[in-house]
């Protein structure tokens, strides 16, 4: 088979063009962004404004009088603050762990469904009503350790502390980047 040099150049050509005539289009429209459900928005948000509150009281009693006025605070005001952020958002909110420190930090029933083999990711579920339960993890950062903490991480006071607000205290003995417990939040049906 004799292969002739101008059939060459013209196949060439032609697949210049053609590539040349791809690259001229129009790109593609951007492929939209997956909408977030509002309702598990609305669940990420209760719990960023839950532990920023939570967080920034215990710091500003660190910062006032110490790790063991932090418990004190704690023990008076971390169910208020729950309830606030609960109200104003429109959502219940809570606090639990495996090794709960305030005995009223169980959580509710359908949370105890999510959470049976101890997760680390947040997960979350509807009901046939449509409310929304979510389950998002607390893990333990280098601050926590001071009132958190194996006995030698403990603040000064705050086993003191401890013993005198939460006898039953089940909550030290964490390291850092240890899953502390989660966030619950249920979002009723809109």
């Amino acid at each position: 088979m004799l292969v002739r040099p101008r059939a060459i150049v013209a196949a060439l050509a032609l697949v210049g063009a053609l590539v040349g005539c791809e690259s001229r289009r129009e790109p593609p429209p951007p492929a939209e962004a997956p909408k977030l459900d509002p309702d598990v928005a609305l669940a990420e948000r209760a719990r960023d404004e839950l532990q920023k509150r939570l967080m920034g009281r215990v710091m500003q009693a660190v910062a006032e009088h110490g790790h063991a006025e932090a418990v004190e605070v704690c023990s008076r005001e971390a169910t208020a603050i729950t309830n606030a952020v609960g109200e104003e958002l429109g959502v219940r909110i809570g606090r639990t762990s495996p090794r709960t420190r305030n005995p009223e930090n169980e959580p509710p029933p359908w949370a105890r469904e999510l959470l049976v083999d101890v997760p680390t990711v947040a997960r979350h579920a509807r009901d046939q009503d449509g409310a929304l339960h979510v389950i998002f993890p607390i893990f333990v950062g280098e601050p926590c350790l001071r009132c958190h903490g194996a006995e030698g991480d403990l603040a000064p006071g705050v086993k003191d502390a401890l013993a005198a607000r939460y006898p039953d205290d089940h909550a030290t003995g964490y390291a850092a980047g240890d899953l502390r417990g989660w966030f619950w939040v249920e979002v009723p049906p809109r």
